[in-house]
């Protein structure tokens, strides 16, 4: 008792609205790109800039008017990148060593493995994002620091958006800007 085993749908009718819920993913994957960072030290310890800090956090309030908030937040292990996350204010990241200086191919691998959630947020480096903005995209603009870009697709799985190309996009930047 008290499992969810105990729990049965009232009517078949449910059970198709429940699993027209689950078919009607619309995968859409935020791209963005880390904020200012400090010069000097390792690139992999590179901390963010104050100028970059406060970007992160207002490039979070813009996302989330935007786009909403992610289902999942995944982030490269460099500092500037888990910093730009946690300051995003969106979730809790989850950090992926593969996401640092990612080409375009291995952002396209990760987004075709991506868990069955409709939204999900990475964080990660030039000039793999522009590459793949531009992929996509080529009038898209090369992303700065603290700017983005969403892809939706019409796939009802992420291991489709291999292979059909987005259906929609919008480009996004803490300035302002932005296009689709």
């Amino acid at each position: 008792m008290g499992g969810f085993g105990d729990l049965k749908p009232k009517s078949p009718t449910l059970i198709k609205e429940l699993l027209g819920v689950f078919a009607a993913l619309r995968p859409r994957c935020t791209y963005v790109r880390h904020a200012e960072t400090c010069p000097g030290s390792s690139d992999h310890t590179r901390p963010l800039t104050a100028s970059g800090a406060q970007s992160a956090a207002a490039l979070g309030v813009r996302i989330r008017s935007l786009l909403g908030n992610p289902g999942l937040i995944f982030s490269s292990d460099a500092k500037r990148a888990q910093d730009t996350a946690g300051l995003l204010g969106l979730g809790q990241a989850t950090i992926r060593p593969e996401l640092y200086l990612a080409s375009a191919d291995v952002l396209v691998d990760f987004t075709r493995n991506l868990p069955p959630v409709e939204h999900v947020l990475i964080v990660a480096h030039n000039p793999g994002l522009s590459e793949l903005l531009w992929r996509h995209h080529p009038q898209g603009s090369s992303l700065g620091p603290a700017s983005g870009f969403q892809l939706l697709w019409d796939v009802e799985d992420w291991l489709l958006t291999e292979v059909e190309p987005p259906s929609g996009w919008h480009q996004f930047s803490v300035s302002g800007k932005s296009g689709s």
